[in-house]
């Protein structure tokens, strides 16, 4: 046996035998005392401790938001009741795959922030997408609260996610919009942080490429939502539930687009999620194609009001031409 394998060996008798204090003189005396607690503690009590060590560290990552819910606002909770109640409906009827104890969990965030111990982590878009915010500040905090490695990840699921949450109850897209206003404004296009060690700055929010292939897609959807049969079909073949009033997070993030457009448009670069691709470019027309045929069966205030500013500012938008002009 090597000298080395030797002294380990000899220490782990000595940890054994519950001789730590001279342990601690070679180690550091956190992981001696860890280690021994291992070796002679009670597994169920062990168990117990490091859940609640993990439970209170998953509790920390959204301490400083849960004053944000009203909850000695008996209207507040009765109006956060029935919200809650409209989406999970519409989940539970759309749903094939509906798992209850997934939604309960869900349920216990979004109507009081007490997530129980043995509840799994809600992922950081999805709480973010529950949380009652009331500005932009307390939205950009969360945001710059996660390690600057996950704030793409993040942006890239948050206002899909939220728009989708929120398709049940048209009354609280506001949300959404406050989501957009923070984070998908003109300030946050192709942003970029430092990252690594050597602080390359690389995008920290939705790649250009990818939201000019999201949000084109977003259109078309949203638009062809003013189609009766399209609805139909919907229901029919993928058990959507869709009336055609539903809101889109394509209302409140034109500019956004268009600075995305511009970048990707004018990037001459090679630059990893930075140039449109043919996905793009095929997106971009076929939007246009529908903005600009926008005819429908089923009228409603808030889309036909996005087609006449799309009219004006998308299809007018000089980066917008210029992909129209590729093909």
């Amino acid at each position: 046996m090597s000298k080395t394998l030797e002294e380990v060996a000899n220490d782990l008798v000595d940890l054994l035998n519950g001789e730590t204090d001279k342990l601690k003189k070679k180690y550091d005396k956190n992981v001696v005392d860890e280690l021994n607690e291992i070796f002679t503690g009670d597994p169920k009590a062990l168990q117990k401790k490091y859940q609640n060590e993990a439970y209170d560290k998953y509790v920390e990552k959204f301490s400083s938001s849960i004053p944000l819910w009203k909850l000695n606002d008996k209207e507040w909770v009765h109006c956060r009741k029935e919200v809650w109640q409209r989406i999970i409906e519409r989940e539970k009827g759309e749903r094939n795959d509906f798992v209850k104890s997934y939604w309960e969990e869900a349920g216990r965030f979004f109507l009081r922030a007490k997530p129980r111990k043995n509840d799994s982590v809600i992922y950081v878009y999805r709480r973010m997408a529950y949380t009652p915010f009331s500005s932009v500040e307390e939205i950009r905090e969360l945001y710059m609260n996660e390690h600057v490695s996950l704030r793409r990840n993040l942006h890239e699921q948050l206002l899909s996610y939220a728009s989708r949450t929120y398709r049940a109850v048209p009354e609280e897209f506001y949300r959404v919009k406050l989501i957009a206003d923070a984070l998908y404004c003109k300030e946050y296009v192709a942003k970029k942080s430092p990252m690594g060690h050597a602080n390359t700055p690389k995008f920290s929010v939705f790649y250009p490429r990818d939201f000019i292939i999201r949000y084109t897609g977003e259109v078309r959807k949203y638009l062809n939502r003013s189609d009766s049969t399209h609805l139909e079909k919907l229901s029919q073949v993928q058990n959507l539930q869709w009336n055609g009033h539903e809101r889109s997070f394509a209302e409140v993030t034109i500019d956004y687009f268009l600075g995305s457009l511009e970048y990707a448009v004018n990037n001459n670069t090679d630059e990893y999620g930075g140039v449109i691709t043919e996905t793009g470019i095929e997106g971009v027309n076929q939007m246009c194609e529908l903005i600009e045929s926008y005819s429908p069966d089923i009228h409603d205030e808030n889309r036909d009001k996005y087609v006449e500013v799309a009219c004006s500012s998308i299809l007018e938008n000089d980066a917008v031409k210029k992909v129209r002009a590729r093909v």
